[in-house]
């Protein structure tokens, strides 16, 4: 691994950026994600407390899903935030029971949210990150229960401006999708083709299209078809792209027709999307498969859980309600999980534990971003820079 001192002495591997925004510091950011993640905590025990009626007898996690209603793929979802919450100190109990003693006051939920909002700001997600957090907190008895889908909130109308926010215009997006085009430009073999895994709305596609790299190919891939039609209209004219629909547990080969020799991609690009593989080691087997002997793989992941995935994307990996297996959703886990993951309520990975991935699958980290000094090291996101072992 490239720790922060042998980095500055190899400036020249891929992956190696030095901007950041120099109006913050490690501090501030620290600040303004347990900001972010106080609105989260808060949201959740006013709900809670709300529901379990503060000083009534206490609640099994049972109780409040028949009160409730909620859909069974969700039942691991209230687990957790009974679960968060306790770890915080903000209710009594555990998996027996559990009881609420206060709700927050509204003078206080109003302060938390003007607290989040100007954090939300200066970490440039801007108003319409803070509107999408807060009504998904408003609506989330309609979420739990299915009668709402998080998308509907992601993508009002087929828009694309919060999941922008999440995933391309904030400054740790910003800075991470930066530094991955810049790896990609700096590599010696060029032309270079790419495979993106679970591309999304493009948000690190840009950044690659944006920079200098001599790109050949660049397939652009995804579990939905809308996303596909996304990408080719915002990319086309700036990448030599094709589409693919393609699920990351199931073997890559058969799925990528039409691009040349599957086993000869120079890089693989996956943001945000490989923690939602059911086995972190088979998905990185896959991925040595369609690489060239050398080839880098970039994985831009959260290494940290936070309050602030419960109230949101949370709600996009419980199981489909059509899921064939019931034993893992009466196992109350409600994710499919294979690897040390299993069995639990997990949906990340530690820095740590890619690495040791990485690591047996002969992958070489080359550069992990942010260094442990930068600015934006405590927003938990990570940039792995990784070769295949020849």
């Amino acid at each position: 691994m490239v720790t922060q001192d042998t980095c500055k002495s190899n400036q020249n591997h891929p992956g190696h950026s030095e901007k950041a925004p120099l109006a913050q510091t490690r501090s501030s950011v620290l600040a303004d994600m347990k900001a972010i993640d106080e609105l989260a905590l808060f949201g959740m025990l006013d709900l809670v407390g709300r529901w379990m009626q503060p000083g009534s007898a206490r609640w099994t996690t049972a109780d409040l899903v028949e009160r409730l209603g909620v859909a069974p793929r969700h039942h691991w979802l209230i687990e957790r935030w009974l679960t968060e919450l306790a770890v915080y100190g903000l209710i009594d109990g555990d998996k027996v029971g559990w009881n609420c003693s206060y709700r927050p006051s509204r003078k206080q939920l109003r302060t938390i949210r003007t607290d989040m909002a100007q954090a939300a700001s200066r970490l440039g997600y801007g108003p319409l990150f803070v509107q999408t957090l807060l009504e998904s907190l408003r609506r989330s008895t309609e979420l739990f229960r299915d009668e709402i889908t998080i998308q509907s909130l992601f993508f009002p109308d087929g828009t694309i401006e919060f999941a922008k926010a999440i995933y391309e215009t904030n400054a740790i997006s910003r800075y991470l999708n930066t530094a991955a085009a810049e790896a990609i430009a700096a590599l010696e073999n060029r032309p270079i083709r790419v495979l993106e895994l679970g591309a999304g709305i493009g948000g690190t596609t840009a950044a690659v299209a944006e920079s200098d790299a001599a790109i050949d190919h660049y397939a652009y891939t995804d579990l939905s078809s809308w996303f596909l039609e996304l990408g080719q209209q915002r990319f086309a004219e700036q990448l030599p792209i094709s589409t693919h629909l393609l699920n990351i547990d199931e073997d890559f080969s058969h799925q990528l027709s039409g691009t040349g020799r599957p086993d000869q991609y120079d890089v693989v690009l996956a943001a945000n999307v490989a923690h939602n593989a059911p086995d972190i080691g088979a998905l990185l087997y896959r991925i040595r498969d369609v690489l060239r002997p050398g080839g880098y793989l970039m994985l831009i992941e959260m290494v940290e859980e936070r309050p602030q995935a419960l109230i949101s994307m949370s709600y996009a990996i419980s199981l489909p309600a059509s899921y064939a297996d019931p034993a893992i959703l009466d196992s109350g886990s409600g994710l499919r999980r294979y690897d040390e993951r299993r069995g639990s309520d997990r949906t990340l990975l530690a820095e740590s534990e890619w690495q040791a991935h990485l690591a047996a699958a002969n992958f070489d980290v080359r550069t992990l971003l942010p260094e442990p000094a930068h600015p934006l090291h405590p927003t938990s996101q990570r940039l792995f820079t990784a070769q295949m072992a020849s």
